[in-house]
């Protein structure tokens, strides 16, 4: 859970074990975590040896518990959903989990298996990096192992373990997966490898990779495949009519109310694919701000829902429209950002002569095609006097913040560049309706690690995540 403490995840190792430990889910009846632990201290002194979270102490996840209760509901019902939904999506894993004792490990951020995990990817990673430079393909690369698997903690058996930390160290496995073999690491030049190592541990109750958002709701709580059973993302992707459903520049009545630029891409008109800047302001570093231009997955109630860096923006994009792809490369990013931090400075002293720029005056463009239809403008030079006095984005009026001047050109910058890239996307995808579903498809399959690329893996949730 990149949006999660990870005390969060450690403490949902600990519930899923006493859960494997007891054979039985929790009762629905526990109100907090004190009481939880006087029910179950035993239980909870006996997982210890096979619960590892390196980093995570047991009092740093009590003191999370404790303070938020939303997280101690949401370990009970994920680990309850856990058990009885492995009974119908992993039989083996349930097999392992149903009878009283305890057969697994439960591991978060632990050498054995996700160091080796990350281990083995990095080196996957590398032989496709290298195989697109000097042989001329095209297969996207994962900018780190999040982006391949999302997930946050491992159900792993001791010969998962075993075979993981032999990958990774260079020695020799027998791993037969019906015609084809692994025996070393160098076996490991494409993602399809890895993935078919990944399911087959899974088809036998060796590993479960299991990503995480809260959900304190036990009603709304569900457990999914993706990536691992027959047609599951296709099927999902159906059912929520995954597409581009239109681009907004703003969804309130005036432009300036955010530097953001959202694609819905599903029925539910919640849910979004936002683009804007994530950098930071580094003020508690006494440097320059940074900047990042991302896009997110924005709608779910309790947690992000993947995302994606700058850099892969174009590479997925390219997939379909080779020229939008250049316009929203990683380096034409950098300029567009470089440009934008220099005209939003330049406003403090003339602002007329940064509106004529070819920059802002393409955003003022997209901004009047795209934006409120309540809201008029005279010209470019009105357009960004208003942007210059609104509130969100006045030095003036937000002298008591630290770094008011630099946090209001921030902000305009922002808002310039973020809206331009953005906008681009806008006017590209409504050109053309059937490359803009596609790329916005593939956004999404990257964003939420679901691409065919992407590693099998479970994901617990709140009902209304991606």
């Amino acid at each position: 859970m990149a949006d999660s403490p990870k005390e969060g995840e450690a403490a949902q190792a600990l519930f899923c074990a006493i859960v494997d430990l007891k054979g039985a889910a929790f009762p629905s009846n526990i109100p907090n975590y004190l009481e939880f632990k006087q029910k179950y201290k035993r239980e909870i002194n006996i997982v210890r040896r096979k619960v590892i979270t390196p980093g995570v102490s047991e009092n740093g996840i009590e003191k999370l518990l404790l303070r938020d209760n939303d997280w101690f509901l949401s370990s009970i019902n994920i680990a309850n959903k856990i058990f009885t939904e492995t009974k119908r999506l992993a039989k083996k894993t349930h097999q392992k989990i149903k009878p009283p004792g305890l057969d697994l490990f439960y591991v978060r951020g632990d050498k054995n298996v996700m160091d080796s995990i990350q281990t083995i990817f990095k080196y996957t990673t590398d032989r496709v990096k290298d195989a697109n430079k000097t042989q001329g393909k095209r297969t996207l690369e994962f900018a780190n192992i999040n982006k391949w698997s999302p997930a946050d903690i491992y159900l792993a058996s001791k010969d998962a373990q075993r075979t993981l930390k032999k990958l990774a160290t260079g020695q020799r496995v027998n791993v037969k997966i019906g015609k084809f073999e692994i025996n070393t690491i160098d076996n490991f030049q494409d993602y399809s490898v890895l993935n078919l190592l990944i399911k087959d541990m899974i088809d036998k109750g060796d590993l479960l990779p299991l990503s995480l958002k809260k959900s304190p709701n036990g009603k709304n709580t569900i457990v999914k495949t993706i990536n691992y059973v027959e047609n599951d993302v296709q099927l999902a992707l159906k059912k929520q009519n995954i597409k581009y459903h239109g681009g907004f520049v703003s969804r309130t009545n005036d432009i300036f109310n955010s530097v953001d630029v959202l694609f819905q891409f599903s029925n539910d008109k919640s849910k979004f694919l936002q683009f804007r800047d994530r950098g930071n302001t580094n003020f508690s570093k006494g440097k320059a701000p940074t900047y990042s231009y991302q896009g997110v997955i924005i709608g779910g109630k309790a947690a992000l829902d993947g995302a994606i860096g700058g850099g892969a923006i174009g590479q997925i994009i390219a997939q379909t429209d080779k020229k939008l792809s250049t316009k929203l490369s990683l380096q034409n990013q950098k300029d567009k950002i470089d440009e934008a931090v220099r005209l939003s400075k330049l406003m403090n002293t003339d602002i007329e002569k940064a509106a004529k720029s070819t920059l802002c005056k393409a955003v003022y463009k997209i901004c009047v095609k795209y934006g409120p239809p309540g809201q008029s403008f005279k010209s470019e030079v009105d357009f960004y006097n208003k942007l210059f006095t609104h509130p969100k984005f006045d030095k003036d009026k937000n002298k008591e913040l630290k770094g008011a001047v630099v946090l209001a050109d921030r902000k305009r910058a922002q808002f310039i560049f973020s809206k331009f890239l953005g906008g681009s996307m806008i006017s590209a995808f409504d050109r053309d309706k059937t490359k803009a579903d596609e790329i916005v498809k593939n956004m999404l399959l990257y964003a939420g690690s679901r691409s065919k690329s992407s590693s099998p893996h479970f994901k617990a949730s709140d009902a209304t995540s991606f």
